[in-house]
């Protein structure tokens, strides 16, 4: 048995809603079973990414990402794995990512 937490955050900014969200699964006895985040790549300054991964050094975690990569919390970590992410390169160039997907 186990508990589950979601939580989901809208910003509205001028021309656009950043979008993030979090879920925490704990065990009965209280310990972290897992805890998931994406964080909108769109927000100014990465405050929600940083929160995340300042949470992840204090606890002692290592983050793995949706391809199977595993990195210990360091912002440089991350970010080199953002940048191999579908979500990045999207946001940096959209049109060659959906013109590469109709070539697979």
């Amino acid at each position: 048995m186990s508990d589950y937490y979601y939580w989901k955050h809208y910003k509205r900014m001028s021309d656009s809603t950043i979008d993030h969200d979090a879920s925490l699964d704990l065990t009965k006895n209280g310990k972290i079973k897992e805890l998931h985040f994406r964080a909108d790549l769109r927000e100014p300054h990465l405050t929600f990414l940083t929160g995340f991964i300042e949470i992840a050094k204090k606890y002692d975690c290592l983050l793995l990402d949706i391809q199977g990569n595993l990195i210990s919390p360091e912002e440089k970590q991350v970010y080199k794995l953002i940048k191999l992410s579908n979500s990045y390169k999207f946001l940096t160039n959209h049109e060659k990512f959906l013109n590469d997907l109709s070539h697979l």
